[in-house]
């Protein structure tokens, strides 16, 4: 498509098009500008939160990870002082799965 057909599409001269592209570059266009953009070239807009560094269950398992180290390990440190203690790693894990298999929003919290 020729460059001057959103532009005029979207009832803009070139020089607004082309602040229009720069503020998207830029990360500034509010999204009634790229939804007024995108019906003038035919397109739909597609808005999406993705997790970082993998899946919503990896998000979810290392926040069931970190609730569960923050539950455990202090309790296992007393227990080592009083030398009835034994490694936290598989209760860490076990309780992990647990949070991971039902979450809540309690495992967001805290």
């Amino acid at each position: 498509m020729p460059a001057s057909y959103p532009a005029k599409k979207l009832g803009l001269t070139q020089q607004g098009f082309d602040a229009l592209e720069k503020s998207e570059a830029a990360g500034a266009i509010t999204l009634k500008s790229l939804k007024r953009a995108a019906d003038a070239m035919e397109c739909d807009v597609v808005y999406a939160l993705v997790p970082r560094g993998g899946s919503i269950g990896t998000m979810i398992l290392r926040q069931a990870v970190a609730r569960a180290r923050k539950a455990i390990l202090p309790v296992a440190h007393s227990m080592r002082l009083e030398s009835q203690g034994s490694k936290p790693g598989p209760k860490v894990r076990e309780l992990a799965r647990k949070l991971a298999a039902h979450p809540s929003r309690t495992l967001w919290n805290g």
